[in-house]
Formats: structure tokens, C-alpha cells, sequence
């Protein structure tokens, strides 16, 4: 798991310069050859992507995460998540997000023992908040700034839409409506 700590130093970067180092990088091992190492980087690249609010990059980025190995099944759903977005629609990830796990058929998040580790390598936050279900903890793994951010917003309003997220009595007082427009 040295790349996948090599990556998060990357993806910690948040300059254009920093996305190009890791682009190049990654190109390089696609390369030279498909495998876990080049969808790990496909992968941080698409984050860095969505990190500098870029979701067409991020879309191709975890495309190629998906054609150069299997076993990422949340790059799978970040894929069909940000082609569903407009521009830099980063407010609304989370509730897309969410959209997109219903309509792909509720895949397994992470999808494997190399998806958890990878993931925990690449730099997921720290303690989950109290009451969110297991499927808010899988997201959260996600190293993308605003999953974070929008997800303590949801466990603090409660919105209808962030039902899903929510553990036991939390989920029943969630606000009844739609998810937003």
C-alpha cells in the first residue's frame, strides 16, 4: 500500500501543477500495463478532479479506474454519479451520489478487502459523526473534500433526501420531501 500513501501525498496537492504531476503518473503506469496500481491511480486522479470541482475529468479519470482493474466498485458509482452533473455542481454530489446508488442497483461500498484498504491508505476521514448508517460510513471513505462537508450538513438538517444515511431513530427524523432539484 506504498503507492496508495505515495498517491494521498498527490491528492493532498490542490494546484493544477500537483493534478498534472499525478495525471503524468498515472499515465505512465497505464502505460506500461493495466493492473491494481493504475485503477488506484485512475482512481486518486478522478478524486483530484472532483477535489478542484472538474466532474467531466473526474468521469473519464474513473472510467479508466474501471477498465484498468476490477474491484473499485465505488469508482464505478462515482463515474455514473458525476456524468450525471452539470459544470461544477459540487453542492449537489452528495444527493447525486445517492441517486445513482439506487439507479446502479445499490452496489457494495467498498466492493472488496482491496477497495476497504485502499481507500483507508488513501486518506479517509477520521471518526464518523454518531448515527449514520452503513452506507453514509462507505461514502465517507471517499477522499473528496465535499462529500464530507455535505454529509455533516445532512446529519445536521436532516434533510428527506439523506434518509439513507441515517442510522435508526436519526433516519426517522429525517424531514419527509424530495431530493433537491
Amino acid at each position: 500500500m506504498a503507492h496508495a500513501r505515495q498517491l494521498r501525498v498527490w491528492l493532498a496537492g490542490r494546484s493544477a501543477a500537483d493534478i498534472e504531476h499525478l495525471r503524468k503518473h498515472v499515465r505512465a503506469l497505464h502505460d506500461r500495463a493495466p493492473g491494481a496500481a493504475t485503477a488506484e491511480g485512475w482512481y486518486a486522479l478522478g478524486c483530484a478532479w472532483l477535489n478542484a470541482r472538474n466532474p467531466e475529468a473526474a468521469t473519464r479519470a474513473f472510467q479508466l479506474a474501471c477498465h484498468a482493474h476490477p474491484g473499485l466498485d465505488s469508482a464505478v458509482l462515482l463515474a455514473f454519479a458525476c456524468l450525471r452533473m452539470r459544470g461544477p455542481d459540487m453542492p449537489r454530489l452528495l444527493p447525486i451520489l445517492l441517486e445513482t446508488y439506487e439507479e446502479i442497483r445499490r452496489p457494495s461500498i467498498p466492493g472488496s478487502a482491496w477497495e476497504r484498504l485502499f481507500l483507508r491508505e488513501l486518506g479517509a476521514p477520521g471518526a464518523d459523526p454518531p448515527g449514520l448508517a452503513p452506507l453514509a460510513r462507505a461514502l465517507r471513505m471517499i477522499p473528496v473534500e465535499c462529500i464530507g462537508q455535505q454529509m455533516a450538513d445532512a446529519v445536521a438538517r436532516r434533510p428527506a433526501w439523506a434518509a439513507p444515511l441515517l442510522a435508526g431513530p436519526a433516519k426517522a427524523a429525517a424531514v419527509t420531501g424530495t431530493l433537491p432539484a
